[in-house]
């Protein structure tokens, strides 16, 4: 009904508070009741002038100007159902999450075309590679094509047995046996056969090479030409081939001569006995000073033109060398990052990955979104007391059937015990309820995993998780725990058992004639019912007799206003002595021979025998938990199709063989094009100077 203010004796009504009402209790009146009044200045100053009129005290109406998601009639239980908040910012600092993570390293990848010196670099490296391998081919091609059409007809000498090895070793075997002189045909015989051997395989030669060169190069016709001009051009050009292989089989009989008379080679022919003989250090010496492979074409005899010739072929092998042992140390210092993806892994092949490439394995699940219960077990073990005897229907049967035809003083606990026991048995089925529906809704979230978590992070994360949902529902169970007992003593409740009101007949001083009940709290060690729930006391058994007399206290074991408040107040230490539950038996089971043990002591447990219920309730009544994470069940929700995981170490010796040869064939075009003009202007502008 509309809550007011009245005038006394005729109870006519003064002022109606808008908004506010009366009613059983003050909770749900509350609830019901809305705050139009404080919005109104008007209303607020003349409850004021009801309520405090001996202060200065200033009061303000609520503010209606600012926003607000209420209406100004809205309920309390509206607002408790909104708990009370305007509006909620929620500030996400990711600055704040980056240093918190703390990362070490990070990768990243992206595609692109190749740059211009990786371009360069490998069209140099192919191209090398393509020259060195056609010039081993089209040489091998060549001979093979002119010996098989017989470009070049050999001399009849040149293909007859004479020059054959076969030959020449009959002749030598002929006359090994026989002294013979130097002048003798049979002793020089064999050598000059061997001579002439080399005079054929040395026009073979020449003239292998200049087909060579001749068949490299092009023919330019900027027009179709005749057949009778084209027949005439090309017997022109067959011409200076003939004429330039000539040269140059002249100059390599030449410098076979110069070179002998040079070195003054000693002649296993006896010829030339006098002149000392040539090691192969000075062969050898000879070969590098005379080794050219910038030749002229045709082969020039200038003696300027050889010294550049070999110059350039001393600056082009040594650039080389340098080149090749600064790539082969830059190949073999530098590291790669190799990537491997492997499609379809196994739970096994996933392990293996992940103790070798833990850093950089990734596997994307399919599944991004996974059921607890798939993966995730949970069970607990309560306190030995709400599965012991204490909290069983059969034993509160037996202590109400006790007391059934006793009257025995309030704070007596055998009038209390059975409702003792009552909550006890409340506070385990409570808990378990509790703890029963929070994993029913915990199973059906989800866990979000976007990759493959290893099965270490994975237990850490469910443990976490986990740590985070028993303190939830705890705080859960607590908090209204509190609220009933807040509403409890807001509401001034009366309880039945008579243990935190007395009540009493009383004359009104406003209504003459008329008896009022009137509350008077109960005291328990000089703490008063109305001011507090906690008030407590030991419970303990009293004589029927003279109720101030007590027969027995019981340990660890209060009574005071509420049979909750004293429960969650009192210790399980009576019920782990077996004397002391001998001792209450005694005065609660003497018609009956149901034996009563004792808590087991010797279980382990992490709470203590004076260990309050409220710190039971507190750890939910649970002993122990066991969390179960299976990684297989997982791994197989969570379904990755492919795993990809990365790995630095240096180039392999196929690869850097491979590489150099490709660099180094680039390098060797290069320097063939760059080193002999090179030195041709630096000996000009030498020469010139």
């Amino acid at each position: 009904m509309q809550l007011g203010i009245y005038s006394y004796p005729d109870l006519t009504t003064l002022f109606s508070i808008a908004g506010f009402y009366t009613g059983c209790f003050v909770m749900e009146s509350l609830l019901q009741s809305t705050l139009e009044c404080f919005y109104n200045q008007t209303c607020i100053d003349e409850l004021r002038s009801y309520l405090v009129s001996n202060t200065s005290l200033t009061v303000n109406a609520l503010d209606s100007s600012l926003p607000s998601r209420f209406f100004e009639n809205s309920t309390i239980q509206k607002l408790v159902d909104e708990l009370m908040v305007e509006q909620w910012n929620l500030s996400i600092k990711f600055e704040s999450y980056y240093s918190a993570c703390q990362p070490i390293k990070c990768t990243y990848s992206y595609t692109a075309k190749h740059n211009i010196i990786y371009i360069l670099t490998t069209v140099f490296g192919l191209i090398g590679g393509m020259v060195t391998i056609l010039k081993l081919v089209i040489r091998l091609l060549i001979k093979i094509v002119s010996r098989n059409k017989r470009l070049c007809i050999a001399t009849t000498v040149c293909s007859s047995i004479f020059v054959t090895n076969a030959w020449i070793n009959y002749i030598d075997g002929r006359s090994s046996n026989d002294i013979l002189t130097v002048d003798d045909f049979r002793w020089t015989g064999p050598n000059t056969f061997r001579a002439l051997s080399g005079f054929c395989e040395l026009i073979n030669k020449t003239i292998s090479e200049n087909l060579i060169r001749f068949y490299s190069t092009q023919y330019v016709s900027a027009t179709i030409t005749s057949t009778q001009l084209f027949q005439s051009k090309t017997q022109y050009f067959f011409k200076q081939f003939i004429s330039s292989t000539t040269q140059d089989l002249l100059l390599s009989l030449q410098v076979i001569r110069d070179t002998t008379q040079a070195n003054s080679l000693w002649s296993v022919a006896g010829n030339n006995t006098n002149q000392l003989t040539i090691g192969l250090w000075q062969k050898a010496t000879n070969s590098y000073q005379n080794f050219n492979l910038f030749p002229s074409i045709p082969p020039s005899t200038n003696p300027f033109d050889l010294r550049v010739q070999r110059i350039s072929t001393r600056s082009f092998i040594l650039c080389l060398l340098l080149s090749t042992i600064t790539i082969v140390i830059y190949i073999s210092s530098v590291k790669v990052t190799h990537t491997i993806n492997i499609n379809v892994p196994t739970i096994k092949k996933y392990s293996e990955l992940y103790s070798t490439y833990s850093e950089t394995l990734t596997c994307p699940c399919t599944t991004i979104s996974i059921d607890y219960k798939a993966f995730l077990h949970v069970k607990h073990t309560f306190h030995q007391i709400c599965i012991s005897i204490y909290v069983s229907d059969n034993w509160r049967q037996i202590l109400s059937l006790s007391s059934l035809n006793n009257a025995f003083y309030f704070r007596d606990f055998r009038a209390s015990c059975k409702f003792f026991f009552q909550a006890l048995s409340t506070f385990c089925e409570l808990t378990n309820k509790t703890i029963s529906d929070s994993l029913t809704r915990f199973y059906s979230t989800q866990y979000i995993s976007a990759a493959v978590v290893s099965s270490d992070l994975l237990y850490l994360q469910m443990q976490s998780i986990f740590e985070q949902f028993i303190s939830l529902i705890t705080n859960e169970l607590l908090l209204s725990l509190q609220m009933i007992q807040n509403t409890t003593q807001a509401n001034a409740l009366f309880s039945a058992r008579w243990t935190n009101y007395d009540l009493r007949m009383s004359f009104s001083p406003r209504l003459p004639g008329m008896q009022l009940v009137a509350p008077v709290p109960q005291v328990y060690s000089n703490c008063r019912c109305d001011v507090s729930l906690s008030c407590i006391e030991q419970s303990a058994i009293y004589d029927t007799v003279d109720t101030t007399t007590k027969l027995f206290s019981i340990p660890g074991i209060y009574s005071g206003c509420f049979v909750m408040e004293s429960l969650l107040q009192s210790t399980l230490e009576c019920f782990y002595n077996q004397t002391c539950i001998e001792q209450l038996s005694s005065y609660f089971l003497s018609n009956t021979s149901l034996a009563v043990k004792t808590l087991d002591s010797s279980l382990p447990s992490r709470f203590f025998e004076n260990s309050t219920i409220q710190e039971l309730v507190d750890k939910l009544m649970v002993e122990q938990w066991n969390l179960s994470t299976t990684f297989e069940s997982y791994y197989s929700a969570c379904q990755p199709i492919k795993c990809t995981y990365s790995y630095i170490k240096k180039h392999d010796v196929i690869y850097m063989i491979t590489t150099m040869f490709g660099l180094v064939g680039g390098l060797m075009t290069i320097l063939k094009l760059v080193v002999p003009r090179f030195v041709k202007i630096f000996a000009y502008l030498f020469l010139k100077r």
